[in-house]
């Protein structure tokens, strides 16, 4: 066989190869969230992110949904915290979720705080970056594996029945877990 047409095969074939890969890949899925507000009973439940990334309207509406339930103020909620949740959800084959608190204004914050033991002056909650929550099953496996993937601080809390999760401004950083924070 002539050099020649034996290496175009070859270049021929790995192109081939190359978008047959690319075209057989699956799309990216929706990600997903159901999740119940504790002191609201509002509910949400649809997909926050698709293969483009996070869905704005989407996202609104969660500001909304995770706003201070005291004031009914709002803020923007860290895409990562609400990406680190999913993960967290899908590491133990949970689909639900009710948040105990998410977003808290400055004031908020400062009251429980003198009224609550272990509510820090410099809460995450405060910039929309923290999430106290509660699963009907597996809140161990849940704060463990939370943990292990090390995307935020993980918080505790059994004698309470929840945990917390939060992020940085740079939610991509891993860190070391502070004190507790609620």
């Amino acid at each position: 066989m002539d050099r020649r047409l034996f290496l175009s095969l070859v270049a021929g074939c790995a192109v081939w190869r190359s978008i047959a890969h690319a075209v057989s890949r699956p799309p990216i899925a929706l990600r997903r969230l159901r999740l119940v507000n504790a002191h609201t009973g509002e509910t949400f439940e649809g997909a926050y992110r698709n293969d483009k990334g996070p869905i704005e309207r989407v996202m609104d509406e969660l500001c909304i949904f995770l706003r201070d339930h005291h004031s009914g103020e709002k803020t923007q909620i860290d895409v990562g915290l609400v990406d680190f949740l999913a993960d967290v959800l899908d590491a133990v084959g949970e689909t639900k979720v009710t948040i105990l608190s998410a977003y808290r204004t400055a004031e908020t914050n400062a009251s429980l705080a003198r009224t609550t033991f272990g509510v820090a002056e410099h809460s995450q909650h405060i910039v929309g970056r923290a999430l106290d929550i509660r699963l009907e099953s597996r809140l161990s496996d849940a704060m463990t594996k939370a943990r292990a993937m090390q995307c935020g601080g993980v918080g505790w809390y059994p004698q309470s029945g929840f945990i917390h999760i939060d992020t940085e401004l740079d939610s991509r950083r891993a860190r070391t877990r502070r004190p507790p924070d609620i």
